[in-house]
Formats: C-alpha cells, sequence, structure tokens
C-alpha cells in the first residue's frame, strides 16, 4: 500500500480516462467494516480523483458509501471458496457489483450471492435471503457513516483478535534469553515458516496496522 505510487498511478490515470476505477487488495480478515484508517484513505483517494473504489481481501462482505461523488466498496466477500468447515457464516456471502459509465455519470448495481455453503457452488439468494442481506448491508453502511460506532466496531474487532495476533510474534521477551539467542546458544524462532509469518505480518499494511494498535494496548 504505497501512496506514493498510488497517487502517481492516479495522476496518469486522470489525463487518459473520464472515470477512474481503483481495485484494491486490503483490509481485515474476517472483519465486517473497514478499519477508520482504510475509510480514511479511499475518501482520500475519491477527494484526489478515482471515480469508484473497489476493495476485497476480507473473506466477508463489507458495506458500502458513496462520497464526494464517488463510490467506495470496502469489501465484496468471497465469490467461490469452498471450506468445509465455513458453513452459514459470513465466510458464504458475497456480492457482483455491475457499473454502467456513460461520459460524464455512472450507475450501479449489486448482485448478492451465496457461496460454497452446501455445495462447492454459487447461486442467487432467495427473497428471504435477499431481505436478510439488504438488513445486514444497510446496518454495515450505517457503521461506516459513524465514525465513533467504526472506531468502537474496530477496537473491540482488535480486542477478540490480539492473542492470535500476539502468537505470531517472538515468544522471547528476556533481554538475557535474546542475548542467549544472538549467541546461539539458544534456537531462534524467526527463520522458515515462521519467518514467512512475520513477514506476511509485516509487509501487510492491514497485519501491521493490528500489530500496531495490539502492541499499544499491552506496552
Amino acid at each position: 500500500m504505497d501512496l506514493i505510487s498510488i497517487i502517481q498511478q492516479l495522476r496518469i490515470a486522470k489525463k487518459k480516462a473520464d472515470h477512474i476505477v481503483m481495485i484494491f487488495h486490503a483490509g481485515d480478515e474476517h472483519f465486517q467494516n473497514p478499519r477508520p484508517n482504510l475509510v480514511k484513505l479511499y475518501r482520500f483517494l475519491i477527494d484526489e480523483g478515482a471515480t469508484i473504489i473497489v476493495n476485497h481481501h476480507q473473506h466477508c462482505i463489507n458495506g458500502y458509501e458513496e462520497y464526494n461523488g464517488g463510490l467506495i466498496f470496502y469489501g465484496l466477500g468471497n465469490f467461490c471458496f469452498d471450506k468445509i468447515n465455513k458453513r452459514n457464516s459470513p465466510w458464504n456471502k458475497g456480492y457482483f457489483v455491475e457499473l454502467d459509465f456513460s461520459e460524464k455519470t455512472f450507475s450501479y448495481t449489486i448482485h448478492p450471492y451465496i457461496q460454497c455453503d452446501v455445495k462447492p457452488l454459487v447461486r442467487r439468494l432467495t427473497s428471504i435471503e435477499t431481505e436478510d442481506f439488504n438488513n445486514e448491508i444497510h446496518y454495515l453502511n450505517s457503521i461506516i457513516k459513524d465514525p465513533i460506532a467504526l472506531k468502537n466496531k474496530y477496537d473491540q474487532w482488535i480486542n477478540e483478535n490480539k492473542d492470535r495476533y500476539k502468537s505470531y510474534l517472538s515468544p522471547y521477551s528476556s533481554k538475557y534469553i535474546r542475548f542467549l539467542v544472538r549467541k546461539k546458544l539458544l534456537p531462534s524462532f524467526i527463520k522458515g515458516i515462521h519467518s514467512r509469518i512475520l513477514y506476511l505480518m509485516i509487509s501487510c499494511e492491514s497485519h501491521r496496522e493490528s500489530i500496531i494498535k495490539i502492541l499499544e494496548k499491552i506496552k
């Protein structure tokens, strides 16, 4: 999530196109709300000239908003992601976004669906499921519009996931034990799979911000 590169690409696109659609792979996995800083970033990009922003990554649907003449979708959910231990959960929900452009304006239609719930397929919603989806997306949209409610949701999610994130970090905290590791008198856990997990946690902007928030709470 290199903001300088993003703005450079946006400036180039503005010289060539009537509309700019930006697609991001971001957000926190299994969290049905965008974290506040992601809302701040995407609104800034709309202010800078993007027409529509479409985000995905979380494995669950998020809300969307119309903002300053633009449109931001914060999470489309899964499309076709079969997992036998994920049934009747946010994992199984998703929606398409159909966009229709003219030279100066655009319109959109949302097409919700259920994926890989009973069988590994994607199907349309029943009338009852459609009503449930509309109620859920309306609620998620209302959270996005309320900065305090959004912050509370994010703080709650951080608190619920702090132990999982702490488990990714090195178990050594004592300076004496770290000294022994440096001298190779104790093994280092920062290698192999663990080193790749740490790289993912640090390089991914979503995970990195979550870890910072968790460490702020326990420092």
